[in-house]
């Protein structure tokens, strides 16, 4: 037993002994007092206590979430150089995109896991202020070279600790990102904190039914070797939820499926047929700087 557990056992009324220099009253207000100053000092020591065990929680969610991130990071690093971003599924994702982001001249966007740069690429050059983020260097290397004609500030860096002020952006992009995220609450709130009020995002992500079928984890297989990418399935109702409780209220929710254009395009997707591809969600965040 810690000594203070110890003193503030030992020092309770019951242990109260007469003498001839005190009264049993004098006895009792001293020790009660004595009493309610150890009580207090255990309650402060049991509440640091508890802090000290978060703490630990919470670097060991972290050490595992940035474990997590560094296999996807070499994962997407390996992926690069072969990654094909104009497969059917951009035929979903894409119009929905220049759809809902709904931009102005001078607006601050913000692409959240910009991977090859595609999202990019789809806005007219020179009337927006871009900023793109990934956690892979190598995807940020061909988004940088693919996309050369665009004025943008790229960053590598996670999506789940974003190094930006609160506002910062007025419209945010992102795209097959939330798959790899293992708490959607946390990506949304995020985003939240670093979008403008009534400011606008476009979510795009691989629909839980598709990664029931195919698997959610991703195995690549390049000329730098073997590679494996760690997925996580969300279901629409926990984005939903998420979103909510970022307090981000979803506009727009689509769950296109795959059609037979998309098969007839590659044929290898024949099984997939009919399932639903991704899920689109449209955010507005409401409410008032500061």
């Amino acid at each position: 037993m810690f000594p203070f557990f110890q003193l503030w056992h030992e020092k309770t009324p019951d242990a109260l002994v007469l003498s001839d220099r005190g009264s049993l009253e004098d006895k009792r207000c001293q020790c009660a007092k004595e009493c309610g100053i150890q009580s207090r000092f255990a309650r402060v020591v049991q509440t640091l206590f508890s802090r000290v065990i978060r703490s630990l929680n919470w670097s060991r969610s972290t050490v595992a979430t940035n474990a997590n991130e560094n296999i996807t990071a070499t994962g997407y690093d390996a992926w690069a150089p072969i990654y094909d971003d104009r497969d059917p599924s951009t035929w979903l994702d894409e119009p929905f995109l220049l759809q809902q982001l709904q931009p102005f001249p001078g607006c601050r966007i913000l692409d959240l896991g910009c991977g090859t740069g595609r999202y990019l690429r789809r806005l007219t050059s020179g009337l927006y202020r871009l900023t793109a983020i990934d956690l892979s260097r190598g995807m940020l290397a061909r988004a940088q070279r693919d996309s050369q004609s665009l004025d943008v500030r790229w960053l590598q860096t996670s999506v789940t600790s974003l190094p930006f002020q609160p506002n910062s952006f007025d419209r945010i992009m992102s795209g097959l990102v939330i798959d790899h995220v293992t708490a959607p609450k946390h990506l949304f709130s995020q985003i939240a904190a670093v979008l403008a009020p009534n400011g606008r995002a476009v979510v795009a992500g691989v629909h839980p039914d598709m990664q029931r079928l195919t698997g959610s984890n991703i195995e690549v297989e390049s000329d730098k070797g073997a590679a494996h990418i760690p997925g996580h399935i969300h279901e629409v109702t926990e984005l939903l939820a998420a979103a909510d409780e970022a307090q981000l209220k979803v506009e727009v929710l689509e769950q296109p499926r795959v059609t037979p254009a998309m098969v007839e395009r590659r044929p290898a997707w024949k099984r997939k047929l009919g399932c639903p591809a991704l899920v689109l969600l449209a955010l507005v965040k409401h409410g008032r700087k500061g």
